[in-house]
C-alpha cells in the first residue's frame, strides 16, 4: 500500500531562508523546523516575475523602428537640401495605428501626414536627441538651470562681506580642532548659494590672513561662474550647516551675541532638516555638539551626538 504523498512548495520556508540552509520544503512543516520544534511558515514570493508578453515586445520594437525612421528622414533632409520646407512626419494617429498593427494584427485607417514647417521640424529633431540623452544618463539635466541646493529655508542675517569674514574665522578655528567640514566642496556649493542669495551685493575681495594663521592655508570663496555644477553639490551645504559654522566663527572671533543668534537659528532648523538629512546635516550636528561642550552642557552635547545616528 502506497504511503501518503508529501506536499512540497516551490521554495524554502522562512526559517530556513533566514538561516540560509537547505530546506526540504515539506508541507506543512519541513524537517528542519520539525527537528527544532518551531513554527514553519511559508511566505509567498511576490517578486516572481512573469515573462514579458510578446505583443508588448512587438509594440516596443514598432515604436523604436518608427523613431529611427523619423531621425533618418530628418538627417537625410538636412544633408540634401537645408532650405527644404520640412520633412513629412506621421502624426499621432499614424503612430498609434502602427503600434496596434504590431500587437493585434489589425490596423486603423491612418490620417494623412502633416507637413512640418522648418522651425517646427528643427524642434522635432532636437527633442528625440534630448530624450535619448536623458534616457542614457538620467542624471544629466536637459537645461542649464542652477541646481537646487536645498537652501530655500535659509534666513539671511548678515551681509555677504560679513559672511566671508566669518568663513575665514571658521577655517582658522577648524585648523585647531576637528576637520568637520571639507573646504573645497563646501566652498563650491557656498559660492553658488551666496551669489544667488545676495544678488545686489558686490563680491567681497579675499579677506587678509589673520595674524595668528598661516598665510599658505588661507581659503577663499571662488566665483560661482568657475564652479562645476555636479549632482553631489547639494550634499555639502544646508541651512543648518551655515548657521552652525557662523555661530562657531562669531563666538571664536569675540562676538558671542552674533554667535548665539546663529545658534538659535540652528536649533530651530535641526529637527526640520533631520527629517531628510545629508552630509552637511551630519557635519552641522558635530559642530553643534562642539558648541554645547564648549558651554559646559554635556547632556545636550550627548543628545546631539546621538542624533548623528539618524538614517
Amino acid at each position: 500500500m502506497l504511503g501518503t504523498r508529501t506536499k512540497r512548495t516551490a521554495g524554502p520556508c522562512d526559517h530556513c531562508k533566514r538561516r540560509k540552509r537547505k530546506c526540504d520544503a515539506r508541507m506543512p512543516t519541513c524537517a528542519a523546523c520539525e527537528r527544532s520544534n518551531i513554527e514553519c511558515l511559508y511566505t509567498a514570493n511576490s517578486e516572481q516575475r512573469r515573462p514579458v508578453h510578446r505583443q508588448y515586445v512587438a509594440s516596443l520594437e514598432a515604436r523604436i523602428s518608427l523613431l529611427e525612421k523619423i531621425l533618418k528622414d530628418a538627417e537625410a533632409s538636412d544633408t540634401t537640401d537645408s532650405s527644404d520646407a520640412g520633412v513629412s512626419l506621421p502624426d499621432e494617429n499614424d503612430f498609434q495605428s502602427q503600434s496596434l498593427t504590431a500587437t493585434s494584427g489589425s490596423s486603423l485607417p491612418s490620417s494623412p501626414s502633416t507637413k512640418i514647417a522648418p522651425e517646427s521640424r528643427l524642434t522635432l529633431i532636437d527633442d528625440p536627441g534630448d530624450i535619448l540623452k536623458s534616457t542614457l544618463d538620467p542624471t544629466t539635466p536637459l537645461n542649464s538651470e542652477e541646481p537646487d541646493l536645498g537652501m530655500s529655508g535659509y534666513e539671511i542675517i548678515l551681509s555677504l562681506e560679513h559672511e566671508h569674514k566669518l568663513l575665514a574665522q571658521f577655517w582658522d578655528w577648524q585648523r585647531m580642532h576637528h576637520p568637520y567640514v571639507v573646504p573645497v566642496p563646501f566652498l563650491s556649493a557656498y559660492a553658488v548659494h551666496s551669489e544667488l542669495a545676495h544678488p545686489g551685493e558686490p563680491i567681497p575681495p579675499p579677506p587678509p590672513p589673520l595674524p595668528n594663521s598661516s598665510a599658505g592655508a588661507t581659503l577663499n570663496v571662488p566665483r560661482a561662474s568657475t564652479v562645476k555644477r555636479t549632482s553631489d553639490l547639494p550634499h555639502f551645504i544646508s541651512p543648518l550647516l551655515l548657521y552652525s559654522m557662523f555661530a562657531i566663527a562669531a563666538l571664536f572671533s569675540g562676538d558671542p551675541g552674533t554667535g548665539t543668534l546663529f545658534y538659535q537659528h540652528a536649533r530651530e532648523t535641526l529637527l526640520r532638516e533631520a527629517a531628510n538629512p545629508k552630509v552637511a546635516t551630519i557635519q552641522a550636528v558635530c559642530l553643534m555638539t562642539t558648541w554645547e561642550l564648549g558651554h559646559a552642557r554635556s547632556p545636550a552635547a550627548w543628545a546631539l551626538f546621538g542624533k548623528r545616528g539618524f538614517s
